[in-house]
């Protein structure tokens, strides 16, 4: 049985697309903790962010975190800001296998001004000056995962071979 899986990542790296394509490559379950968390809260991350605030999302978030711990063989995309609050990324790491996938500062603001998804901490400034200081705040977090896949040049189809790859090959 594998452990869980956790992709972790800035906002627009894509942890919620690669996700779904890997989990049914490898036949795994697949959790976004931004939509369990809007399934629990029956509310947007963006109206618990306004409404209730960063510290109650990400007490919710870190209870939805550690949840995850009883499940097995599941692929987990997490919220870009979970791996960098509290001990999340110890915690991580020592329940399953985190990939961190990466872009670089470019490409993340290309991407996110592609998105439909209204995030929370790109409201009130300039989108490409958000990106770029929660990226240098949060890239200290990240690189801790025990793998690290720059995304920027690849397909999907290239990042999901190279998680399967080190999966199927590396012992935990």
């Amino acid at each position: 049985m594998v452990k869980n899986i956790y992709l972790l990542g800035p906002m627009a790296v894509g942890k919620t697309t690669i996700g779904l394509m890997l989990s049914k490559r490898l036949n795994m379950d697949f959790i976004d903790t931004d939509t369990l968390i809007e399934q629990k809260e029956n509310d947007s991350i963006i109206n618990i962010f306004n409404n209730r605030g960063e510290d109650y999302f990400r007490y919710v978030e870190r209870q939805m975190l550690i949840s995850t711990f009883a499940m097995s063989n599941t692929i987990i995309a997490t919220g870009g800001g979970l791996a960098t609050y509290q001990d999340n990324i110890y915690l991580i790491l020592q329940n399953g296998i985190a990939f961190t996938l990466i872009a670089t500062i470019n490409e993340l603001i290309k991407r996110e001004n592609q998105s439909k998804i209204n995030r929370p901490l790109l409201q009130h400034e300039n989108k490409s000056i958000a990106i770029t200081n929660l990226y240098h705040k949060r890239i200290s977090y990240y690189i801790k995962a025990h793998h690290i896949i720059n995304t920027t040049n690849l397909t999907e189809n290239n990042i999901i071979n190279q998680i399967i790859k080190q999966v199927t090959y590396a012992k935990y």
